[in-house]
């Protein structure tokens, strides 16, 4: 679900941000070598259309196109997933939380459901831990005391939580990004002291050890680890941005979908994974799979599909998230739908 904060007019000419990672990649090749051998890395965003940056001010963001594409990609699994719907009704899903339509948080796991009284927004969720914003405006977090989750902003005025591996950034309402976590050793790649400056953001995402935002125009800023390209943000506007593992997409004012980072099928083919050729107006990332939602609702999944997660339900939809390897989304009816791994009893919701 995209949330906008600030919709402003006056935009400068200036290119996606890249932090610690260069400029925007067209087309790169990295060769490095380790132990006696060699990789080769592609960061070519995958589905990328035209990337030349537009000048002046900008319009507010918003989905342009009226147009709907045949959706084509080809998913399989050793086998079809069952489907397991909520009694609970929500506006917002995050792996095995989320937040109902009273605005009560619900996390769920082995069978044991957990309720936190009515008055939160949005929420989140990292490894072990869980990050949430309050009606007021506050950051909530719980778990992930070894890597200083515990140390989130105090003061109020936030409007969305996005959490990583062993980190967090909170949107405030005045458009500033602030992240928290892990800053040092050898898990600290930038992810959170490394914040662009200066920029009115509408949007935060966050992956295991990077994260991407969108700003006022829809432009796309990333930082944080780049070793697989996913720092490499494609130039052009956008409506969403989406950010899990070693991977973010977005979503184009056209519907397209575009991601980068990991993108390559393992093995060395040097084959990039199929997407869906659809018009989208929503995009939800595993860790290793992702989903979308087209104009008519409809969803279509896409990357790895181990335990069925990439097979989604008919109906129509209005929002979706993925874990590791599963799947839950919103239906029309704001009931929730989950599917795939169902080890830990994600994909049992109430």
């Amino acid at each position: 679900m995209i949330l906008w904060v600030v919709l402003m007019m006056g935009c400068e000419d200036k290119e996606s941000t890249v932090v610690d990672s260069g400029s925007v990649v067209e087309d790169t090749e990295e060769r490095t070598t380790g132990n006696g051998s060699e990789r080769d890395r592609d960061t070519e965003a995958v589905g990328a259309g035209d990337d030349t940056q537009d000048t002046g001010v900008c319009d507010p963001i918003g989905l342009q196109s009226d147009s709907f594409m045949e959706c084509m990609v080809e998913v399989k699994s050793k086998f079809m997933p069952e489907y397991r719907t909520s009694t609970l009704q929500f506006l917002k899903v995050s792996y095995r939380c989320g937040i109902t339509t009273g605005n009560e948080l619900v996390c769920w796991e082995n069978g044991k459901v957990t309720f936190r009284e009515a008055g939160y927004v949005d929420v989140a969720f990292g490894a072990g831990y869980q990050c949430a914003i309050t009606t007021g405006g506050h950051v909530e977090c719980w778990g992930g005391e070894p890597f200083g989750l515990q140390y989130h902003p105090e003061e109020a005025g936030y409007v969305a939580v996005a959490s990583g591996s062993y980190h967090s950034c909170a949107l405030s309402e005045d458009g500033r990004v602030d992240c928290w976590g892990v800053e040092s050793g050898d898990l600290d790649y930038g992810q959170v002291g490394d914040v662009p400056e200066d920029v009115v953001f509408v949007e935060v995402s966050a992956g295991s050890r990077h994260n991407c935002a969108l700003d006022e125009c829809g432009r796309i800023h990333c930082w944080g680890d780049g070793d697989s390209g996913q720092t490499e943000a494609p130039a052009g506007e956008f409506v969403q941005v989406e950010s899990a593992g070693e991977y973010s997409c977005g979503v184009r004012t056209d519907g397209e979908v575009v991601c980068w980072g990991l993108v390559l099928k393992p093995g060395g083919s040097g084959e990039y994974f199929s997407q869906p050729e659809c018009s989208f107006v929503e995009i939800g990332l595993g860790t290793y799979h992702a989903c979308g939602i087209d104009i008519e609702g409809q969803l279509s999944c896409w990357r790895f599909n181990q335990e069925g997660e990439a097979n989604p339900p008919d109906g129509e939809f209005v929002e979706v998230g993925g874990g590791s390897h599963s799947t839950c989304a919103i239906n029309s009816e704001d009931y929730l739908v989950c599917w795939g791994d169902n080890d830990n009893g994600q994909t049992t919701p109430p």
